[in-house]
């Protein structure tokens, strides 16, 4: 299996999300999934998440939200 775990479903508790790729992040709190970390970073504010449309971000058919750029 090493080697092979960017493959694998993750699942978040709190939702019914699912994602795989050890590069994607999902927030707990507003429960978007993220392409990578300096997105999910960028999302946060102190007290509230920001919509990612309000970061030019596109969302994909599994509900990741990516750079286009």
């Amino acid at each position: 299996m090493a080697g092979y775990q960017h493959l694998l479903a993750i699942r978040c508790g709190g939702c019914s999300a699912t994602w795989a790729g050890e590069s994607r992040a999902h927030c707990a709190r507003c429960h978007r999934t993220w392409d990578n970390v300096d997105l999910f970073d960028t999302h946060l504010e102190e007290d509230r998440c920001l919509h990612p449309r309000t970061l030019g971000l596109v969302e994909t058919k599994n509900h990741i939200w990516y750079s286009t750029e």
